[in-house]
């Protein structure tokens, strides 16, 4: 399988900057699928502030992939996620007593919504210009650029766009 064969079995949604198979990453360079390496300027997510493959990451990966993959977390409690929340209780202000452990930026994006709506009882949302917020249909609507966005509409109403404010 290559780029070239494939790209039309990929979902759109996901917009592509190179043609590159990326094989392996470490630290701050990708290697492709042909030996060659890359200074990792994109700093992809998840790996911003460790790098690609960071030895603690992946032992804390691999420890717990040893317990389980995935636990619903409609079904039960797990403890790391017990002791993430009772740990990010020290960290946030006063008043903030509850936490919402979610998978994607999208995810959040969306629940902020919902949450900020019922906070504010108003229906509206505005978002910076130039932003990106995710792929899901409501992050798409807080998301400016064409190319994320050409085809999926229409998005939700009730949102507006302002500039950001830069000196």
């Amino acid at each position: 399988a290559t780029p070239a064969n494939m790209a039309n079995h990929m979902c759109r949604s996901v917009f592509k900057m190179s043609d590159i198979v990326i094989s392996k990453a470490q630290g701050s360079w990708i290697v492709d699928n042909k030996g060659m390496p890359y200074l990792d300027f994109t700093c992809g997510i998840g790996v911003t502030n460790l790098g690609h493959c960071h030895p603690k990451v992946v032992s804390a990966v691999h420890e717990q992939v040893d317990k389980g993959f995935h636990f619903q977390t409609n079904i039960g409690y797990h403890q790391p996620g017990l002791d993430l929340v009772q740990r990010l209780l020290t960290k946030v202000p006063h008043g903030m007593d509850s936490a919402f452990l979610l998978n994607t930026g999208s995810e959040a994006v969306e629940n902020a919504i919902k949450l900020a709506r019922v906070a504010t009882k108003k229906p509206n949302v505005i978002y910076f210009q130039r932003a990106f917020h995710g792929r899901s249909l409501g992050a798409l609507a807080l998301t400016s650029q064409a190319k994320y966005r050409q085809g999926f509409g229409p998005f939700m109403s009730g949102v507006y766009s302002i500039p950001f404010p830069v000196d």
